[in-house]
């Protein structure tokens, strides 16, 4: 593979390593009580935002924020890996040397982040919905039908039933297995706002899954009561008018291919 090619392919890794980085300390930084001030200040807002919108009963919150707090430890580690990648990218880029062999490396850092990122995501939500009500943990994976238009206006939302979480951006081959029908209400107004439930085609866990009858119904129970509360902390409210297998789940899909194509 030539140089620029690998070049185009560690740029575009970096890039979307800038999307999850978050504030974290280095020796580069100057000066550095000033950032130290700067990261310690964002990470107290961040923790006010979790706190105010959680609204946690007392003993949740001894529960909760241990975990919380490990959780960033453990997220600024990677988080020094991502700002060491592109620190040695920057160098290299600046000073001409990106070989192809610092590119491969470079890649192969990338991945192996992204990797720790979502291994790190999959050990604690467990430890989290043990000490966390019903519906106040995001059960999967949530995204959308692309090319698809849903009632209100968007592309229709999908929960995906999947083994380990997924990232940002990617295209995951699934089968519907049902839909969580429903309506939100904000500011007076109500409109549909159904919610397809798949599972991805490459999974063990659900392998055999065919239609969201065959789901545990506390399961079932668990994703419906999320949405509710969800929508709660964005200010509106959600209801769930039913829950539908596997073909009015595609005839929905259809709809909403076909007004993408009208629109």
């Amino acid at each position: 593979m030539r140089t620029d090619s690998l070049r185009r392919m560690i740029g575009a890794a970096i890039v979307l390593m800038l999307f999850g980085l978050a504030p974290q300390g280095g020796a580069q930084d100057k000066p550095a009580d000033n950032m130290q001030i700067l990261r310690d200040k964002i990470r107290a807002d961040k923790k006010l935002v979790v706190a105010t919108n959680m609204e946690l009963t007392e003993s949740e919150a001894k529960g909760f924020w241990p975990i919380y707090e490990q959780y960033q430890k453990d997220l600024q580690k990677i988080n020094q890996r991502v700002a060491n990648l592109l620190k040695s990218y920057a160098d290299d880029f600046r000073g001409k040397s990106l070989t192809d062999d610092k590119a491969k490396k470079l890649i192969n850092e990338a991945v192996s982040i992204d990797e720790a990122e979502a291994n790190l995501k999959s050990t604690y939500a467990p430890k989290l919905s043990k000490v966390l009500p019903d519906g106040m943990v995001f059960p999967y994976d949530f995204g959308f039908v692309p090319s698809t238009q849903a009632a209100d206006g968007d592309p229709i939302d999908v929960l995906l039933l999947i083994d380990e979480p997924a990232f940002p951006g990617c295209v995951i081959e699934s089968r519907l297995i049902g839909v969580i029908e429903g309506e939100q209400a904000e500011e007076g107004a109500t409109e549909r706002n159904d919610r397809l439930v798949a599972v991805a085609t490459e999974n063990h866990t659900y392998s055999r899954l065919n239609d969201l009858s065959q789901l545990n119904p506390k399961l079932v129970e668990e994703i419906s009561q999320f949405f509710v509360n969800y929508h709660e902390l964005q200010g509106s409210k959600f209801k769930v008018l039913g829950v539908r297998g596997a073909k009015q789940a595609a005839r929905l899909l259809k709809k909403a291919i076909r007004k993408n194509k009208a629109a």
